[in-house]
């Protein structure tokens, strides 16, 4: 039984290695991949894709998902650190088309409200990405970013007297405060057209 289990992960792992090497930003946009082209890789065909959904969900679900993201997010601070104290801040909203609850972010090219996961990102100077999560309830940027420092400091980070950059999404006074007195570090933002207050 654990040996199926784990030729089970592994071909999901596997697959999303292929996604993420075609440019696909989520399992949705493989939808236009052909199916017989990836048979071998994924155990079927490529167009009906909530098989894939429910495989993540069942390592998500894992009792030792937590450990392993943890490892891995350590090793990738570790691997991604510069040495250069800066960092840069942003989300990325994806927009979900499938059946189940999800709340709504703000979609920029729609321009309005609409289904979909807002990921928070974390680089370095060099634009490698060095910890991401995504947004279990869409919030404003500024209590994303509260929680994305947390997450890092956690994990070991170092963020004393580290500089944070992040747009206007993270303009707020509680965060301000929180990144300067709460963690000890500076940040940099902007207020998008209001030219007195910048």
């Amino acid at each position: 039984g654990s040996r199926i289990r784990l030729d089970i992960i592994w071909k999901v792992l596997l697959t999303l290695f292929f996604l993420h090497a075609l440019r696909c930003r989520s399992i949705e946009q493989s939808k236009h991949l052909v199916g017989k082209d990836f048979r071998q890789v994924v155990g079927g065909s490529f167009l009906r894709l909530q098989w894939l959904r429910y495989a993540v969900d069942d390592i998500v679900k894992h009792p030792n998902f937590n450990k392993a993201m943890d490892a891995y997010y350590k090793d990738l601070i570790g691997l991604t650190d510069r040495g250069d104290r800066i960092y840069y801040t942003d989300g990325h909203f994806s927009s979900y088309f499938g059946q189940q609850k999800v709340p709504k972010g703000w979609d920029p090219r729609r321009q309005m409200g609409f289904k979909g996961r807002n990921t928070i990102y974390l680089h370095n100077s060099q634009g490698e990405i060095v910890y991401y999560f995504e947004s279990p309830a869409n919030t404003t940027l500024s209590r994303d970013i509260e929680a994305l420092v947390d997450d890092v400091g956690e994990l070991g980070m170092e963020l004393k007297w580290k500089t944070l950059m992040f747009d206007r999404g993270g303009y707020s006074r509680n965060c301000f405060q929180y990144l300067r007195f709460g963690k000890k570090m500076y940040f940099a933002t902007y207020l998008k057209n209001r030219l007195k207050e910048r």
